[in-house]
């Protein structure tokens, strides 16, 4: 039994080590390799808990000190992944936000662009059941002048009369992010207008109770994951592993895009810094909370999740691991978060993100 144990505790050693190694991403930016660690977290996480219930049944239960300190120097970090906070109802003033990435109306992401008209009526649906006072979308398209369309809908049938996309052509097709608000929408624009992707980086100042505060909608740079990549996934996680090709092209656009994301931010925070405005930022961030991209954005904001998420926090419905990439976050001294769900429909590749709001 001492041999056994002893085998025990190493194994236990290399697992609070694995732990540590997952913390390494949300301090150190100069190796980019790094940053796929962030995503074990999870995993090393439920093992460290695992071994913490091993050594309490069984002795010495000295043991439990390594992973209780390896857990404790981010115990911060467990609250990101669930949590399990009071629910307080929503009253008539306050305001509550939908961000949502529809993946144009689909799903299946193996199945190419066809759009699938029947999640067009699922998502309208949703929208309906649970009345947003003001609804960001990403990965949305749809023509104004369709009377038939998602933004005729939206604005007529609906009620969403003020809405926002950026428009710099001055055609009818809306690209990626919209803002629609049950609010007047006093002001909007693109924060970086310059910006390749400024379509995806917008926002909108609403007078409110004398007030005014400003909903930012963002649409982070993706990992650009084509059928292919997702059908190597697939194939790996099922025990496939000849496909070391399509492993390698996944790690190389995971990579890439964790670092383009982190150059995103440092160029997208002194913009919003300089707002005199509160504010909430919204959107699908790509990014998980264990990240130096999330490090990042909430150094002088709150996430909505954190003080007021239930459960399990995984906004990604796709191929790859269950995380929370989309987010609301707010200003605590303007705003008070006072509840916040993410149902689990499987009308897009994202699950929809709510919470309600009392303005301060």
């Amino acid at each position: 039994m001492f041999i056994i144990k002893k085998i025990l505790y190493i194994i236990n050693i290399l697992v609070a080590l694995c732990l540590l190694l997952t913390y390494l991403p949300y301090h150190v930016d100069w190796f980019d390799k790094i940053s796929l660690l962030a995503y074990a977290y999870p995993f090393a996480l439920v093992l460290n808990l695992c071994f913490i219930v091993l050594w309490l049944i069984i002795s010495p239960k000295r043991h439990i000190l390594l992973s209780c300190i390896v857990i404790a120097l981010h115990f911060s970090f467990v609250f990101r992944l669930f949590n399990f906070s009071k629910q307080e109802t929503k009253d008539k003033e306050d305001i509550t936000i939908l961000t949502y990435n529809v993946n144009e109306f689909r799903h299946n992401t193996l199945e190419g662009s066809a759009v699938q008209k029947d999640n067009i009526d699922s998502i309208l649906a949703f929208i309906h059941r649970t009345d947003p006072d003001i609804i960001c979308l990403q990965d949305y398209t749809s023509n104004t002048s369709d009377k038939k369309g998602v933004h005729y809908r939206l604005t007529k049938a609906m009620k969403y009369r003020y809405y926002y996309f950026y428009n710099k052509e001055k055609s009818n097709f809306i690209r990626d992010c919209a803002i629609y608000s049950k609010y007047h929408i006093a002001n909007a624009g693109s924060i970086l207008p310059e910006h390749e992707r400024n379509y995806s980086l917008i926002y909108v100042d609403i007078p409110y109770k004398e007030k005014m505060f400003r909903v930012y909608n963002f649409h982070l740079i993706s990992y650009k994951l084509g059928p292919e990549e997702k059908s190597s996934y697939s194939q790996i996680m099922h025990g496939n592993i000849q496909d070391k090709e399509g492993g390698k092209n996944i790690l190389k656009k995971l990579v890439l895009a964790d670092g383009q994301k982190e150059e995103q931010i440092k160029e997208i925070l002194p913009k919003i810094e300089n707002s005199e405005i509160p504010y909430i930022i919204t959107g699908d961030f790509n990014s998980i909370p264990f990240s130096k991209v999330y490090k990042l954005m909430t150094e002088n904001l709150a996430d909505a999740f954190v003080h007021k998420g239930k459960g399990i926090g995984r906004t990604y419905n796709g191929v790859f691991p269950a995380y929370r990439i989309d987010y609301i976050l707010y200003k605590k001294e303007s705003f008070r978060a006072k509840n916040y769900s993410s149902p689990n429909v499987d009308f897009s590749d994202h699950y929809p993100v709510l919470t309600t709001f009392a303005v301060n």
